[in-house]
């Protein structure tokens, strides 16, 4: 689009679904990704392990219909992208989980960082369809 920066379609922190995950900029959060998939993992009375499965298994059941929210972009494997969507599910509900509990107060760097990923997180090229967060929220939190 005319007159539009790539700063309103790029992410700065995180990326989410497969539009910029190869962009350098959002590399060095993978691991804490995984790290927050890990934490949230661990929330609930079932061995992490199969609380994975079940996201998996879930992601893997509804991979056609994922695949059609991302036409033309590079195409992943049945395997990677199930296990990038549930990453990413895990991930935007344990950041939501960490950063949105009234109880707690948030360091001046800890809401710097959460600003930044809420604003990537809102970003229209850097989103899983809801159903998929709605499926990993089912095998989790409930």
């Amino acid at each position: 689009m005319k007159g539009t920066s790539p700063r309103s379609f790029n992410p700065r922190v995180v990326s989410v679904g497969p539009l910029h995950r190869e962009d350098e900029n959002v590399q060095a959060f993978e691991g804490q990704e995984a790290t927050y998939l890990t934490h949230l993992l661990r929330r609930f009375s079932s061995p992490p392990e199969e609380t994975l499965k079940a996201c998996v298994k879930k992601v893997k059941d509804s991979i056609h219909e994922i695949h059609t929210c991302y036409v033309g972009i590079k195409t992943y494997g049945d395997i990677e992208f199930a296990k990038m969507m549930v990453m990413d599910a895990c991930f935007i509900l344990e950041f939501i989980q960490r950063n949105f509990k009234s109880d707690e107060s948030i360091s001046r760097r800890k809401m710097f960082l959460a600003q930044s990923v809420i604003y990537d997180l809102v970003l229209l090229e850097n989103q899983i369809p809801f159903f998929v967060l709605d499926d990993i929220f089912q095998c989790t939190f409930l």
